[in-house]
């Protein structure tokens, strides 16, 4: 951002915003906001991933135990180390695991752009007490 000296005596000097500098702090807050915007639908897809990926692991497991259960396991603790042992239930994980760092992603972007859409707030208001505007 471009700056102007306040004072001509260079043991005083101090930077100054320019008045520009508002506007580009101003286009920059309505882009902030409508990525924050943008990223409402998933983020809530994000915090449903969330809260219930234990619920989701869980499922998982049941339905390999119900597939060690039809290959011939003959007891619930032999069917679910068979199923904790499967391919199948391993690559359930595996996605699991990947839609879960996805969400913390998303989550991560939308709160990040929260902090800084709460920054430039502060800076535009700081901008126009300089201004008095």
């Amino acid at each position: 951002m471009k700056a102007s000296k306040i004072y001509d005596d260079p043991s005083m000097a101090q930077e100054a915003a320019d008045f520009g500098d508002m506007g580009r702090s101003q286009q920059e807050l309505e882009k902030l906001t409508s990525r924050l915007h943008a990223l409402i639908g998933p983020t809530a897809d994000a915090r449903t991933i969330h809260e219930f990926q234990g619920e989701r692991q869980k499922a998982a497991l049941a339905k390999a135990v119900l597939a060690a259960f039809k290959d011939g396991a003959k007891s619930v603790s032999a069917a679910e180390y068979a199923a904790m042992a499967s391919a199948g239930y391993e690559l359930a994980i595996a996605a699991l695991e990947r839609d879960f760092a996805g969400a913390e992603r998303v989550r991560l972007e939308y709160e990040t752009t929260k902090i800084k859409i709460d920054a430039l707030r502060t800076l535009i208001s700081a901008q126009k007490s300089t201004y008095n505007l």
